[in-house]
């Protein structure tokens, strides 16, 4: 099983400094996530707190334009109230600041002295647009959403990243959580962390976001998730 520190490992080796410069600037950057990421991200931080059916509706087409897909099912509601609290308490942190606490039971992300299991925000937004939750082919979605939302803690999980990072596409709970973990590390303590978070600033974007971008243009498979 590929822990953490492996992860850490595989991260300080591909995020090179050529690696991150070719990510923004390379044949491959996709001009539509390019031009948007800043639009979406700056919805979601002004809709913060907001939670009507059009707020949550604008949030779902804006994910969606980064998918091969639409939404067939969902059904944008009230979100419940312990989400609402989540939102709060991780609205300002950042991912280098969480602590985990990994059981056979839960998965524990923790921020000061607030604690909550993963799956407490993947489940409620994965209800509002799925008609059965299935929470591991879903994740390029969730992800997604909840790296708008919250895009200095959670990082997207796409099925190229996957392959990057655990040497399959499969996609799982536990491989997010051990994924987070590492990259939680590698902010701390990567050879090039310092010089991301430079760069991440300098262009107006998440570091996380730059870490996804240098994965997935290191990636053979450059389509991206459905």
């Amino acid at each position: 099983m590929i822990d953490s520190m492996d992860i850490f490992a595989k991260l300080d080796g591909i995020l090179t400094k050529e690696a991150i410069d070719k990510a923004l600037n390379g044949e491959h950057v996709n001009e539509w996530q390019r031009a948007s990421y800043p639009v979406i991200i700056n919805y979601f931080a002004n809709s913060a707190g907001k939670h009507s059916e059009k707020n949550w509706v604008k949030r779902i087409a804006f994910t969606y334009s980064w998918l091969q897909s639409v939404p067939k099912s969902a059904t944008p509601s009230t979100i419940d109230e312990n989400f609402i609290t989540m939102e709060k308490h991780f609205l300002h942190a950042k991912l280098k600041k969480i602590k985990f606490i990994d059981s056979e039971e839960e998965k524990i992300v923790r921020f000061k002295k607030k604690q909550y299991n993963l799956n407490e925000f993947l489940i409620p937004v994965s209800s509002m647009i799925y008609e059965k939750e299935n929470i591991a082919s879903q994740l390029p979605t969730l992800t997604k959403i909840l790296h708008f939302m919250f895009p200095q803690v959670f990082p997207m999980f796409e099925k190229n990243v996957c392959e990057k990072i655990f040497g399959s596409s499969f996609q799982s709970y536990n491989r997010y959580y051990n994924y987070m973990e590492g990259l939680k590390t590698y902010m701390n303590d990567g050879a090039n962390a310092v010089y991301i978070e430079r760069i991440a600033e300098k262009q107006g974007i998440s570091p996380l976001y730059l870490i996804d971008l240098t994965l997935s243009s290191n990636s053979d498979d450059k389509t991206p998730d459905a």
